[in-house]
């Protein structure tokens, strides 16, 4: 039977994950090959130790209608996002709308974020993840602040370029929210978010 994603959280994802490896007799390690998840984060999700970052969110909803319709993971090599397809998911400081969803195997990860935070928290709350990062500014005005850089601004129609093994935070600068493009290189697993709750939905 076909699982639903639009009913799944990130706060009950992991239960549904350890309930449907048992009825297909799957292990953790096969669960990770398929996601690229690591198998120490999944025992973590299925016991609802850890709230799964945006990108394992979105792998594990790809793994359980994949593998729930076929047994198989997804094989496709094309993705198309159409109006209202993407895949929101929200936390206190961010709106994030995940594109190419379907696509479970991919170097580029690209998100549509609303960009709700206006203070600088901490830097230990500030976020690092594998791979290279590319902020290119929709609507609004943002600052970006970089540990290993002065902090700059970006406004429409402008872009930055950085190694996001550094911890960085994009804080917006408008009255109202700002919006980017952010297209990144991590793999599924390394993005975190930190223990925000979220309602993730589709559009």
């Amino acid at each position: 039977m076909a699982m639903n994603s639009d009913d799944l959280q990130p706060e009950t994802i992991g239960p549904a994950l350890l309930a449907f490896r048992g009825a297909k007799g799957l292990t953790l390690q096969d669960v990770s090959q398929s996601t690229g998840i690591s198998v120490p984060t999944l025992s973590k999700i299925e016991n609802c130790k850890v709230t799964p970052s945006v990108r394992s969110f979105v792998s594990l909803l790809q793994f359980l209608g994949s593998a729930s319709a076929s047994g198989t993971s997804s094989t496709a090599r094309r993705a198309i996002t159409r109006d209202g397809e993407a895949i929101r998911y929200e936390t206190t400081n961010h709106i994030f709308d995940i594109h190419a969803a379907d696509l479970l195997d991919k170097a580029m990860h690209p998100i549509v974020a609303e960009i709700v935070q206006h203070d600088v928290p901490p830097i230990d709350d500030w976020i690092s993840h594998e791979g290279d990062e590319f902020i290119y500014v929709l609507a609004g005005r943002v600052t970006v602040y970089l540990a290993d850089y002065r902090p700059y601004s970006l406004g429409k129609g402008e872009s930055t370029y950085f190694d996001s093994g550094m911890k960085h935070i994009v804080i917006s600068e408008s009255d109202d929210h700002a919006q980017v493009l952010a297209i990144s290189t991590s793999s599924a697993n390394s993005l975190r978010l930190g223990p925000e709750k979220s309602a993730p939905r589709r559009r």
